[in-house]
């Protein structure tokens, strides 16, 4: 299970393996034309991948995941930068056939201001 959620929001979900930090990405929330989408817009998700922390993420993901782990990804809202990386991974992992479960906690709860 990949679950995405915003250290705004409150604690991390109970039971995660690990916790992954996806703030050192810029964060689209400041740019005005993504501000109010998510992570599951293309858009959203090109401006997270262009950067090189996002690719490195997904590939320890990748790497280190197991069948029965439980990875937490986080970021300040939990609507953007989680949320894509989250996605991406969840796409890698199917690819090479892992069965994965993607969780977005705080994604409606985020609120753009």
């Amino acid at each position: 299970t990949l679950t995405s959620y915003g250290v705004r929001h409150g604690a991390p979900p109970d039971g995660l393996t690990l916790a992954l930090d996806c703030r050192a990405i810029r964060n689209p929330h400041r740019n005005r034309d993504l501000r109010y989408l998510s992570g599951l817009d293309p858009r959203v998700a090109r401006e997270v991948m262009r950067h090189p922390e996002a690719l490195d993420l997904i590939d320890r993901i990748v790497t280190i995941a197991r069948n029965g782990d439980s990875i937490g990804l986080y970021c300040f809202g939990g609507r953007h930068r989680s949320v894509a990386i989250a996605e991406a991974a969840a796409l890698r992992l199917r690819t090479i056939g892992r069965t994965v479960t993607v969780i977005h906690r705080d994604i409606h709860a985020a609120k753009p201001s």
